[in-house]
This record gives structure tokens, C-alpha cells and sequence, in this order.
């Protein structure tokens, strides 16, 4: 058997070559790709991105790893600029950059040049430029325009996040890491608070990326991408308050009161616990009193909306009749509406009802603050305030 099993491999032995050969290409291919994904990172680290987003374009073209899409969503989330409506400029024509990132259209105009700095700032002659180094030279660029990059970014992340586990999987293993944390916090382990704060972070990062993807479609104007992504999971996570919360707060940003509003009394009528309610009750007077403190609405449309936010406040005030913020927002709106009605009997109601609202604010405040009494509002001695989460910024992953 074995000697059969030599001639076999002698008299085959080109093609065991070739096999051979094909076999370690994509091998190497494969290894070029977790390369280069690797010096993405370190471009990227520099804050080049746009060489980095470059070389995470080469790596997914030899080797298929989200995490390589999850970091070219991070470089091109940086190149993108919020609201910018002119093209942006990304490098020379000709540059690795420019013949490797997709989509990209080329111009023709005057800049500054120096091989350091890629602002690519306009001028029309060399004393334009910010120092003597650089030259005014007339330039073909490749740019791509900031709802273009947003997209694209997106459009990486959503392959990382689809290759996750489902959402009620990280969800159970997220709840048993907390709980180990304030375990690990109540005993002073530093050690296990900051493996278990590491496990949140991961576990979490599923969720915080679709938050990006999000911030990224609304500061691009691309809200029918944002609904739709999201109203896409509701369809999956029937009545889920955080994703109707999402959903609000997209169609605010539209500049569609109605629907934010919808939203947010959708979350209210579902939710099952007595803070959601109240958290959504005063959401729809937030969302009314910034909208009517804007003055970009008729008299109709004010009263209207006024209507909406006082209901929702005063279900609110049922339910937490000692929320003095909420009392005073109720006040602030029946002032706003008093403006819609003009100088008439209506407005005139309305202005009192806000200086009576307002008085009763006065008084739950000063009962608040005598409960407060004998307390020492500063906190523990050396605390220090948490960070914000999500206000960090996110660092390339270093798989793939």
C-alpha cells in the first residue's frame, strides 16, 4: 500500500507541484491580507486614514474577514466630514489611494502641495500657502463626497456587525458580565473590574457600531437609510423600546416632528414598566418644546404640536406628579403656545397656566432640596465623574 502510494505521488508529482504551488498562494494571499490589515492599523493609529482605509481595500481583496471591514468602516467614518457638501479631497491621482478606494472622481484645481500635508488647501499663488515649503501647483485630486464616504462606511460596518452572534445571545452573556463587574467592584478587584469592563466593551461593541452607522447616515441627510436599517430590526424585535427610541430620534433629526412623536407614544403605550413610560411621556415634550422654541412653525402646526407635548406631560405628571423638570417643560410649552394664539382669550389662559405651572416648580424644588438637606451633594470624597460612553475614539480591531 505504501509503495503504491509513492508511485502515485512520483508519477503525479508535477501536478502535487502545481496543487502545491496554488495551495500556497492563497495561503500567502491570505497572509498579505492580515499584513496589510496590520498596517492599516498602524496608518490608521497615525491618523492617516485614508492611506489606511487604502491598504483595508487591499486586504479585503485577499482575505474576507469582517474585521478588515470593520476597521475600513472606522477609516472612512474619519475621512467623511458632517454636512460637508463640497467634494473631499482624498490624494494625488496616481496615489496607491486614488486607484484602490471605489467611486472615487477626479478634479483638477490649484492647491498647496507638500508631501506631509494633505489639506490640499486652494491657492492661487505660492504666498497662499502656509509656509515657503509648499508649492501652489495646479493638481488632479480624487474625491469623494461626504454621504458617499458615510455610506461606505456603513456599508463595512454592517458587514461586521451581520457576522456577530444574534442580538438576545450577546444580550444574556452581556447581563451575566455586569453582573460579575459590580461583583468584581463591590470586593475592589481591580484586576477583574478591568477584565470584566473589557468583556462589557466587546459585548457592547455590537450595539455602539450600529449607533455609528446611524450618526453617520443622519449627519449625511441619508435618513431614509437610517429608518429603513432600523425599522428592518423592529421587524425582527417586535415593540422593542430601543429601537423605537432610535427611530424617534432619527425622524427628529428629518425634521418630522409627527413621526418622532409617533414613535416615542408607540414606546409609551408598549412599554411595561413605569420609567420607560415616563422616559417616553417626556421625550414628546422635549421634542415639543425644542420644535416650538424654534419658531419655524405656523400657528396651526405650533398649537398642534403644543397639544401633543402638554397630553404627554401630563401623563407624565401622573405618573410622577413630584418631577418638578417635567412641571416646569409643561409650563415652558403652555408659554410657547400662548405665542400661537396671539393676543387673544386663549393666550391669555395659556400665560397663566405657565406662571401657575411654573410656581408649582418653585415649590417641588425647594421640597426637593430640604430632603436634600443634612446631604453631601458633592458625593464621595475622590470620586471621579464616569465617562461618557461611546465618547471615545474607536480603535481599529487587530484580527484579520
Amino acid at each position: 500500500m505504501y509503495s503504491r502510494a509513492l508511485m502515485r505521488a512520483t508519477r503525479f508529482a508535477g501536478f502535487a507541484l502545481l496543487a502545491t504551488a496554488i495551495v500556497c498562494a492563497a495561503g500567502c494571499e491570505g497572509l498579505d491580507g492580515r499584513n496589510r490589515n496590520r498596517k492599516g492599523n498602524k496608518l490608521y493609529r497615525e491618523t492617516k486614514f485614508v492611506e489606511a482605509a487604502a491598504e483595508y481595500e487591499k486586504a479585503l481583496t485577499e482575505v474576507k474577514d469582517p474585521t478588515v471591514d470593520y476597521n475600513l468602516g472606522l477609516a472612512y467614518s474619519k475621512i467623511t466630514k458632517p454636512g460637508y457638501e463640497k467634494p473631499i479631497f482624498l490624494e494625488v491621482t496616481g496615489s496607491s489611494a486614488c486607484s484602490t478606494i471605489p467611486g472615487v472622481v477626479t478634479v483638477s484645481k490649484k492647491v498647496c502641495l507638500r508631501a506631509d500635508d494633505k489639506r490640499f488647501l486652494d491657492c492661487n499663488s505660492k504666498k497662499d500657502c502656509p509656509a515657503d515649503s509648499y508649492e501652489c501647483t495646479e493638481t488632479s485630486l480624487c474625491t469623494l463626497t461626504a454621504p458617499q464616504l458615510a455610506d461606505m462606511a456603513c456599508s463595512h460596518f454592517l458587514v461586521w456587525v451581520n457576522a456577530q452572534a444574534p442580538d438576545d445571545e450577546i444580550k444574556a452573556k452581556l447581563k451575566g458580565v455586569k453582573v460579575k463587574l459590580e461583583e468584581a467592584k463591590a470586593k475592589g478587584d481591580k484586576q477583574q473590574v478591568d477584565n470584566y469592563g473589557k468583556q462589557v466593551d466587546e459585548l457592547e461593541s455590537k450595539d455602539n457600531t450600529r449607533k455609528l452607522m446611524t450618526q453617520l447616515w443622519d449627519d449625511s441627510n441619508q435618513y431614509a437609510k437610517a429608518t429603513a436599517y432600523w425599522e428592518g430590526l423592529l421587524a425582527q424585535r417586535k415593540d422593542d423600546a430601543d429601537i423605537m427610541l432610535v427611530l424617534g430620534g432619527i425622524a427628529l433629526k428629518a425634521d418630522d416632528w409627527r413621526k418622532s412623536i409617533g414613535w416615542y407614544r408607540k414606546v409609551a403605550e408598549s412599554a411595561q414598566d413605569q420609567e420607560n413610560k415616563l422616559a417616553a411621556y417626556t421625550y414628546i415634550g422635549r421634542v415639543a418644546r425644542a420644535k416650538l422654541a424654534s419658531k419655524t412653525l405656523g400657528p396651526a402646526d405650533s398649537i398642534e404640536l403644543a397639544d401633543f407635548g402638554i397630553g404627554a406631560l401630563q401623563k407624565a405628571n401622573d405618573l410622577a406628579p413630584k418631577n418638578a423638570a417635567n412641571v416646569g417643560l409643561m409650563g415652558n410649552i403652555f408659554g410657547l403656545r400662548s405665542l400661537a394664539h396671539g393676543a387673544s382669550l386663549a393666550g391669555g389662559i395659556d400665560r397663566a397656566t405657565q406662571q401657575d405651572l411654573l410656581k408649582v416648580q418653585g415649590v417641588l424644588n425647594a421640597e426637593a432640596k430640604k430632603a436634600r438637606e443634612g446631604q453631601d451633594p458633592a458625593g464621595p470624597k475622590g470620586s471621579v465623574a464616569p465617562a461618557v460612553k461611546g465618547t471615545e475614539t474607536p480603535a481599529p480591531k487587530t484580527g484579520g
